[in-house]
């Protein structure tokens, strides 16, 4: 008879030894991750809106014909 390779229904392959995150911590985790994702949006905003590319609206309709 083998000896340590472990009963029925036992654990043997990628478990760490102990539980992954509940539901809620999931949940969580992800909520923070949007927020922060949302903040540097809306960093990236403010930062392309304070630096126009054109000087005046004529010059912005003006790059958009020649596209």
């Amino acid at each position: 008879m083998p000896v340590g390779r472990g009963g029925m229904g036992s654990h043997k392959h990628g478990v760490s030894g102990h539980n992954g995150p509940s539901p809620r911590q999931k949940q969580n985790l992800s909520r923070d991750a949007n927020r922060e994702m949302e903040l540097e949006r809306e960093q990236k905003r403010k930062r392309e809106n304070a630096n126009p590319k054109f000087g005046s609206m004529q010059e912005l309709l003006a790059s958009r014909k020649t596209r």
